[in-house]
């Protein structure tokens, strides 16, 4: 599985008629709620309609030794989404949205880690292309077209089941070395250590799974939320190299005037 970077489209620029993807330029096969099935970006008109949940990131500072780069990976069914979303594949907008859990607080963070030189993946055990192309419907709604979105690409999922594979189940351990060996080959300082990994999921055990091989494990319940980054600073309070997480969190909750989760301040 290679791993390419944000892919940018090099076809001339075209007016569209409404309805028509910006992406392929395919026109709608269905009614305006529903995603392009030709290559799962959203019609022209949704865009128009401020589709996406965030805009470009905010420019910063790149890692640094004091503030190094971590890989942040979130499962996708029932952390991203609240119910099992993969097995159904022909979604709305507003099935998409509705079965979202926190889309604002998401992008939030994503918007926030980018800047740093932070990785951002997702990694999920749906198998098969069909599953696959609803997390790409997913991301679309949340973070805008693949060619145009600042991080998560298309490309850049790990979507497979590991027993179907002939591999033992190690929770999503072996999507992240997948990410890992990548980064490390991209990488000449040698990549991201095992503890500057973490994974958000809803499933313990494969949170468990995650700990067990030195990676972060941050287990989800009610999917991610503010809660789950609350819980994720918890895991690494006390520890150098925070890189501004704790602000992430505080500018989200006064931003939206959410209440800050217990035990995120000190007393």
């Amino acid at each position: 599985r290679g791993m390419s970077g944000p892919v940018r489209s090099t076809s001339p620029r075209v007016e569209l008629q409404p309805g028509t993807c910006v992406v392929c330029q395919a026109p709608a096969s269905g009614p305006m709620e529903t995603l392009c099935l030709t290559c799962r970006a959203l019609p022209r008109r949704l865009l128009e309609r401020k589709s996406a949940y965030c805009m470009s990131p905010i420019p910063g500072p790149g890692p640094t030794s004091e503030n190094p780069r971590w890989l942040f990976v979130w499962d996708f069914d029932q952390t991203l989404t609240r119910v099992h979303a993969t097995n159904t594949p022909v979604q709305t907008l507003m099935q998409i949205r509705q079965n979202l859990v926190d889309p604002e607080f998401f992008c939030a963070v994503c918007r926030a880690l980018k800047p740093g030189g932070h990785v951002l993946k997702l990694a999920s055990w749906a198998d098969g292309p069909n599953c696959v192309k609803v997390i790409f419907q997913y991301l679309a709604v949340l973070l805008g077209p693949n060619a145009t979105r600042p991080c998560l690409h298309d490309e850049g999922v790990e979507a497979f089941n590991p027993e179907r594979h002939g591999q033992v189940n190690e929770g999503k351990n072996a999507h992240i070395r997948n990410f890992l060996s990548q980064l490390a080959r991209q990488d000449s300082s040698g990549g991201i250590p095992d503890s500057r990994v973490v994974l958000f999921d809803d499933n313990g055990f494969n949170v468990g799974m995650a700990r067990s091989a030195g990676y972060r494990g941050v287990a989800c319940p009610r999917g991610f939320t503010v809660e789950s980054w609350a819980g994720f600073l918890d895991e690494i309070r006390g520890e150098p190299c925070h890189g501004g997480f704790l602000e992430v969190l505080l500018a989200f909750c006064r931003t939206h005037k959410r209440p800050i989760p217990r035990g995120v301040l000190p007393q």
